[in-house]
């Protein structure tokens, strides 16, 4: 799949949503969503083709990237009232650039294997000002073919980018173990 052709969309254009969504509009297409106008305006001077909702942005997305609090946050975004699971097309992937804890990540995997689109258990750490040079550290847990499917919105995002498993889950595990550690 050529750059020209793979979708990224993010939800939330805040702090560090909006940084990364400019980083993956420099070489992809992406959508974007967030609840507040402003950040919307901001994502559309940028080159971010903005929508009216979470749903109507993930449509047609190759790749779904996601920052959420907990996985709560997560399992509302995904499958809520709203949530946005049920339109992914078959075989996209999402991207969960947050720190959720590894206890969210085998339900959420069952509920999108659903619906045929895959996980990438992918926390990252950098501020906004890394996010936007894509400078990101990312660990990554995901299966290797949907690591695949992820690699070219992971790439620009990423300096490093450690593949720390083969499954969900191990990149929460490691990131959890290296912020007990900091």
């Amino acid at each position: 799949m050529t750059s020209s052709n793979y979708t990224v969309t993010v939800l939330g254009l805040g702090a560090m949503g909006l940084p990364m969504a400019t980083r993956l509009a420099s070489e992809l297409t992406v959508h974007g969503f967030d609840i507040a106008e402003p950040r919307l305006e901001l994502a559309a001077a940028a080159g971010i083709k903005t929508f009216a909702s979470a749903r109507e942005a993930s449509q047609d997305a190759d790749a779904l990237l996601l920052a959420v609090r907990n996985g709560e946050q997560l399992n509302d975004v995904l499958f809520g009232e709203n949530g946005v699971a049920p339109v992914l097309k078959p075989g996209a992937v999402v991207i969960l650039g947050s720190t959720v804890g590894t206890e969210a990540i085998p339900a959420t995997v069952a509920k999108l294997a659903e619906y045929g689109v895959s996980l990438v258990d992918a926390p990252l750490s950098g501020g906004p000002k890394r996010a936007g040079e894509g400078d990101l550290l990312i660990v990554v847990g995901a299966e290797p073919e949907t690591l695949e499917k992820a690699r070219p919105a992971l790439e620009l995002l990423a300096s490093t980018l450690s593949i720390v498993g083969d499954k969900p889950g191990d990149g929460q595990a490691l990131k959890t173990v290296n912020q007990l550690l900091c």
